[in-house]
Formats: structure tokens, C-alpha cells, sequence
């Protein structure tokens, strides 16, 4: 399916709003008037856009120069696609891997400006009438599109609700549920991604059963092994599970390894504390990465 911008989607949603049938047609025809003013500075080219996206098969701005003040009103034919498109995202968003490891939804980040702005807003949340109305003066018309496409993004996202436009500035401004906990969340994905990092990372080859082991990237080799030791402790009381007996029993093995190579600057093949490593790697890969960092390549191509 096709997938469209913000701006866009905002727009579809109007037209489908404002759509009747007409024998085997979709008309929508509104009152040019109901359209954000972000949206009426750049219609032609949205609507250029969707139809070159197969969500309209045409459109017009008519203008009704019998009254007075003269009124503007757009029509528009829409494909039968785009009476479906909205049913279709949902179905295939739900059908693609939205999953964090733990089960949780993926969290939707704002790109820094955005999330500026909504930091913003929601340290003036007592008062957001008059902090739009600032925000808004004197704006240039580059930075007054910019920063309505910016409010559409959070819109968009379910963090805050713009019921009304008045003098086309966002009026009774509020934030939603989403929006209140969208820092907490924030937080709880940045660890979540520590996390899994922690478990990504890069082994150009390995052979379990053979005599070669040979690793790829690996960092922070030179971390001092007291401070390496206790990190790893502590993922293991985080993310050891049942096994933190036995994940315990492998870092102190490691510990004596490492105290070893630095007393007698030798190091000794250890083919029986490979298996046991071998043994967690898919389970506890965070804890294989960390004693890859901990030992560094040349230490793990000897072991193997």
C-alpha cells in the first residue's frame, strides 16, 4: 500500500469527513474555509500529490463570485482506494513486527525539533492558549508552515488535541494520555535499547564444534576488568533468570582467566569454558557480548 505523510493523511481524513456517493462515484465537496491554513497554503500541491498517489481520481477549486464575500469550494473524486486506506495501514501495521523484545509496543520517537516544541508545550500546558498565540507572532511564512506541520506530527502521534482553530491558531489545545506519559515511555525505550544492543553483536565467524573462533567487532576491550566484572554482575542479577547461578560461576572463571593473563602475561586454551559459553549463547547473548568485551578478540581466539 501506499503510505502517506502527515499532511496528507490530515487531508484524507477532511475528504472522507465531507464524501457522498454518487451512483458509482465518491464525491467530497466542502467549503474551502474548513482547512487549516497549513493545508490551504500548499492545497493544489497535496492534492496534485494525491492524485498522483491513486487517492483521487480528481479535484477542483471553485469559486462562487455570486456572493459576497466570494467562497471558495473544493471537490474532489475519490478513488475507492482511498475509502480503504486508513482500514489497510491499520491492518498491516498490525501485521509487521511493532514488538520490543519484553512484549512491548514500539514507541514512536519525535525527531528533535518536535520534541522541542512538545517540551514545550508541556511546560506550558496551564496556559496554551496565549503560548500559541506567541509562538505564532511574527513568524515568517517558512517557519509558520513548519511549525503547523510540526503540531500535525503531534497530532498524529495521539500527544495532544487540537479540537478548534480560531483565527487559524490552535485554540483549546490539550494534552492527551499518550502525551503525558510520552517522556516515561521515552525513557523506558532508550533502556530498552541498551538492552538489546547489549545482545546484538558482530561475529564474523564461529564454528562451535571446531578449533576456530574468531570474532568481529569488539569494543571497550580496554576497560579496566574490576569495573568490567562488576557490570556484568549486575546484568546477570537484571537478566539472568534461573541461570544466574551458573552465569555467576562462568564470571568468576573469567575473573581468574583474566587475573592470570595479567600476573603471567600467558594465555592458556580453555576448550571446556568455550562449550559452556557456547551453551548460553542464544539465551543470554547479552552475557556472551559482555565477556567478548571483557576478554577482548586475541584473548577469545586462544580460548577457542
Amino acid at each position: 500500500m501506499v503510505c502517506l505523510n502527515n499532511i496528507q493523511e490530515e487531508l484524507l481524513k477532511i475528504l472522507l469527513d465531507n464524501f457522498h456517493e454518487n451512483g458509482t462515484t465518491s464525491v467530497a465537496k466542502f467549503d474551502y474555509e474548513i482547512l487549516p491554513l497549513h493545508i490551504r497554503l500548499d492545497i493544489h500541491n497535496v492534492m496534485n500529490e494525491l492524485q498522483e498517489l491513486h487517492i483521487l481520481v480528481g479535484f477542483e477549486i471553485e469559486t462562487n463570485w455570486d456572493t459576497t464575500p466570494y467562497t471558495n469550494e473544493v471537490i474532489a473524486i475519490l478513488t475507492p482506494y482511498a475509502k480503504k486506506y486508513f482500514s489497510e495501514k491499520e491492518t498491516n501495521e498490525k501485521k509487521q513486527n511493532w514488538k520490543l523484545a519484553g512484549g512491548k509496543d514500539m514507541f514512536r520517537t519525535l525527531t528533535p525539533k518536535v520534541r522541542a516544541l512538545f517540551a514545550e508545550i508541556l511546560e506550558n500546558r496551564d496556559n496554551l492558549d496565549v503560548y500559541f498565540e506567541n509562538k505564532f507572532e511574527d513568524l515568517s511564512y517558512d517557519d509558520d508552515v513548519v511549525l503547523r506541520g510540526m503540531i500535525s506530527e503531534l497530532i498524529d502521534k495521539d500527544l495532544i488535541s487540537v479540537p478548534l482553530w480560531a483565527e487559524n491558531l490552535p485554540y483549546n489545545v490539550s494534552i492527551t494520555y499518550n502525551g503525558t506519559i510520552y517522556f516515561e515511555q521515552e525513557s523506558e525505550f532508550e533502556k530498552q535499547k541498551e538492552i538489546n544492543a547489549a545482545q546484538i553483536f558482530n561475529i564474523d565467524t564461529f564454528n562451535a564444534h571446531g578449533s576456530n573462533v574468531t570474532f568481529g567487532n569488539v569494543i571497550n576491550s580496554t576497560q579496566s576488568i574490576d569495573n568490567s566484572i562488576e557490570q556484568v554482575k549486575k546484568l546477570i542479577d537484571e537478566h539472568g533468570g534461573d541461570d544466574k547461578k551458573e552465569l555467576n560461576e562462568l564470571l568468576e572463571d573469567i575473573k581468574e582467566i583474566c587475573e592470570n593473563i595479567n600476573e603471567t602475561k600467558t594465555i592458556h586454551k580453555n576448550s571446556g569454558l568455550m562449550r559452556r559459553l557456547n551453551k548460553n549463547i542464544e539465551k543470554h547473548g547479552w552475557f556472551y557480548s559482555s565477556i567478548i568485551q571483557l576478554l577482548g578478540k586475541s584473548v577469545f581466539q586462544i580460548l577457542g
